[in-house]
Order: structure tokens, then C-alpha cells, then sequence
């Protein structure tokens, strides 16, 4: 599950993508001619272990490939976000900017990630942050209202939204007890330990701007601690 918090532009019409047909049974599965790159999102979708295989079939065809290449704006600061994102391979940041244009990074999200609004002020008001990759990734997208309208179809969107929501409130908790009762070698530890499949695919800069230090504190700290 996405550590959640929770495009070019947004577009909010992607239609389904014309690859992947309809759930055919336990024996068949999920058929998608040319290749199966609908696979991941199908396992995610099963993990979460609230919606049957017709379900998650039905879920699945409301989603389009999404290639993007490193550096791209998927979602800019003042635009409302109205798209569900599957990650299935790359990396993508949230971050704020601010009037004098400095960067501050909000959260990253790696291979086999949901990224949605889960928020109801995200999903009613304009974002005050952006969400960019940071390397070209393979994506799944959905227009996020047609998402939610079909899960609530299924009347499953309190057992599908509740552990993202609770997730979302612990990561909080953590971010604001790591800025108010540890150093920045504390907190650098904690994230790289909660980072560690993919911390390595983050510049330094972008982890000195999330532990809230600068870069070049950052490096020097870092030649200090012993960290694999």
C-alpha cells in the first residue's frame, strides 16, 4: 500500500486503456493482448484484499498507460488534483514551492504505490503542492472521480479509502514528532529506514530538502553516520 498522502497536465478524461479486456474467471484471469502490463496493478488491487476479481477486473479497465520521463509535471501547484496514479515502475516526489522559489519536498512514492488525493480538502480544493517524477516511470491512470463512483458502486469505499486514510494521519504523526523531538541525523536515520528499497534512486539535495537541512549540511552529515 502506498505510504499515502497523498501529470504533462492533468487530463481528466484518459479514457480506459483498449489493451486490457475484462475479467474471464478463476481459470482465465485478466487477458490483455500484446503484453501484461496491467499485472502489477491487478496484484495491488488483490492485496488490498477488499474487492473480488470481478471487482478488481472492473477497476482495472479504468485505468490507461502512463509513460513519463524523468523531471515531468504531472501535477502543478494551483491545479486540481483529479487523477489516481498506479505507480508501476519509477519514482515520483510531492513538493511544495515557495514564493521565492525554493523546493520543499513534501513526500516521494516508488514502484508499487496508489497515489490519490486521499484527503477530502485535496480532493475539493486546488493543491498547494506539485507532484513531479523523478525518473521516467510507467504509470497507470484514471480519472480519480470515475475511480471512486465505481468503487463506491461496489459499496466498498470506506474499507478501500480507511487504511490509506490511517496511514496517511500515522505519517504525519511521524513527520511532526521527527521535526520536533529529533536532530537531523534522528530523522535522517528514521527516513532512511523507512526509505531503504529506494533511497538510493533520491539525490541528495531532494532528502536534504525533506529533512528540512541543506544540502550541503546534508553531506557532511552524511560522510559522518556509518549508513548501508
Amino acid at each position: 500500500m502506498s505510504g499515502p498522502e497523498l501529470e504533462p497536465s492533468l487530463n481528466p478524461h484518459l479514457s480506459p486503456d483498449p489493451t486490457i479486456k475484462a475479467y474471464t474467471g478463476a481459470q482465465g484471469g485478466y487477458v490483455r493482448s500484446g503484453q501484461d502490463g496491467f499485472a502489477s496493478l491487478v496484484a495491488y488491487l488483490n492485496s488490498l484484499a477488499c474487492f473480488s476479481d470481478a471487482e478488481v477486473g472492473q477497476l482495472c479497465t479504468l485505468f490507461k498507460l502512463k509513460p513519463v520521463k524523468k523531471s515531468e509535471t504531472l501535477l502543478g501547484a494551483g491545479e486540481r488534483w483529479d487523477t489516481i496514479y498506479f505507480v508501476k515502475q519509477g519514482l515520483l516526489r510531492l513538493y511544495y514551492l515557495s514564493p521565492d522559489g525554493k523546493e520543499f519536498n513534501k513526500g516521494f512514492f516508488a514502484d508499487n504505490n496508489l497515489v490519490w488525493p486521499i484527503s477530502s480538502t485535496a480532493q475539493r480544493q486546488l493543491s498547494k503542492f506539485s507532484i513531479a517524477s523523478l525518473e521516467p516511470c510507467e504509470l497507470m491512470a484514471a480519472p480519480f472521480s470515475v475511480f471512486q463512483k465505481a468503487v463506491e458502486k461496489t459499496g466498498k469505499w470506506l474499507e478501500f479509502s480507511a487504511p490509506f486514510t490511517g496511514a496517511l494521519l500515522d505519517l504525519k504523526i511521524r513527520r511532526e514528532e521527527q521535526f520536533l523531538l529529533n536532530d537531523a541525523q534522528s530523522r535522517y536515520r528514521q527516513v532512511h529506514s523507512e526509505m531503504r528499497s529506494f533511497i538510493d534512486r533520491i539525490p541528495d539535495y531532494h532528502i536534504a530538502s525533506y529533512l528540512g537541512i541543506t544540502h550541503i549540511a546534508f553531506s557532511r552529515m552524511k560522510r559522518s553516520m556509518k549508513l548501508t
